[in-house]
């Protein structure tokens, strides 16, 4: 019984188009291609984890210091609260709250100073570890390193890129020779490139209608005639929306 389930599984496998053998190179390449660039994401983690984890120790150690700075603050301002109030008891009280205003922004600005160096330190370009990490993985794992310039291509992923790229092209000829067939451009509605006389498109589609049906051209030439025009009544009147064309670029040989 489990070997008719690997059979089967097997055959179900067998069956999906890019399994084939000879999209075997693409498929190599494309997990060589991944697995670097997961690799990259992961050395990068793990150095914006470093730096995270010593911008947040220095965060502490500046936090400490300000807890500190502000006991020492209001240590100060006690003392010289009983200073004023036992020895300068002639001074204006608004005088000493300018004092103390003064004193205070002070060292504000230069807490601020010093808090300002320590973040450009840590963060030297616009963008921070993680922003720039994050950036880099929404953009489809590539990552900007160093060690990604210098990965190995091989001749046959070359030659996958160039056989892709002959393809590419000869689909487009392709498709402008289809295009020329179906009718889309025919031969007298093409311009001329003498510049000589052109007849009528009526007079045209007049001949070529006799020449397909005969006798009966003008009333079959009629009867199209009357169907484009309700046609276009048609269209006119409710919009219908057609669904949209896509091409798929990718051909295999």
């Amino acid at each position: 019984m489990p070997d008719e389930k690997e059979k089967n599984c097997t055959k179900g496998l067998n069956k999906l188009w890019y399994s084939d053998a000879k999209y075997g190179q693409f498929w190599q390449h494309y997990n060589t291609m991944i697995m670097t660039a997961h690799h990259d994401a992961i050395v990068k983690a793990r150095y914006v984890a470093a730096h995270t984890k010593a911008a947040l120790s220095n965060l502490q150690s500046s936090m400490y210091l300000h807890a500190n700075n502000s006991q020492d603050r209001h240590s100060e301002n006690f003392s010289v609260k009983k200073h004023c109030s036992s020895s300068c008891s002639t001074r204006n009280s608004a005088e000493i709250a300018r004092a103390n205003r003064n004193r205070q922004k002070r060292k504000r600005k230069m807490r601020n100073r010093r808090l300002r160096e320590l973040a450009s330190n840590n963060n030297q370009g616009g963008l921070s570890d993680t922003e720039l990490l994050h950036s880099q993985m929404s953009q489809g794992m590539h990552i900007e390193d160093a060690d990604e310039e210098g990965m190995e291509v091989t001749d046959d992923f070359l030659k996958f890129l160039e056989q892709s790229e002959k393809h590419r092209e000869q689909w487009k000829v392709k498709k402008k020779k289809l295009k020329c067939i179906s009718g889309s451009i025919s031969p007298s509605e093409e311009p001329l490139g003498d510049g000589g006389s052109r007849e009528h498109p009526d007079t045209i589609r007049s001949r070529e209608m006799q020449q397909l049906y005969g006798q009966a051209s003008a009333r079959i030439h009629a009867m199209e005639t009357a169907l484009q025009l309700s046609f276009d009544r048609f269209s006119t009147l409710h919009q219908p929306q057609y669904w949209p064309n896509i091409p798929i670029n990718v051909i295999f040989s």
